[in-house]
């Protein structure tokens, strides 16, 4: 059930596919779920439409992931971890991610 929204800086402008790919598959193993379970969205901003954290670059980059209540401290700080890594691939590094996850309960998810 993971849904996870990225807003970036203009700079990944073009490339939204290959960072929704690679934090797609980044939270594969620490959340046990398959790629078909994932919903992504990504928007890359211009500098004019954000203010971006004191001492971070325009390199920022905030993840909101909602899922289901129930995993534990360990699983969400793994999926840190894993996207983390994904996203060095782009030139991202700890101060240019602000993650945060949101637990859902399950009476809250309907289709």
């Amino acid at each position: 059930m993971p849904s996870i929204r990225i807003d970036a800086g203009a700079h990944l402008r073009g490339r939204q596919n290959e960072v929704m790919a690679a934090v797609n598959s980044a939270t594969l193993e620490p959340l046990g779920v398959s790629p078909a379970d994932n919903d992504l969205v990504m928007a890359c901003h211009d500098p004019q439409t954000r203010i971006v954290p004191e001492g971070r670059s325009e390199r920022f980059c905030l993840i909101e992931i909602k899922m289901l209540a129930g995993r534990s401290d360990l699983q969400k700080k793994q999926l840190r971890t894993a996207i983390g890594e994904a996203l060095a691939g782009f030139g991202l590094g700890e101060t240019d991610i602000k993650m945060i996850t949101l637990d859902i309960p399950r009476g809250n998810l309907g289709r």
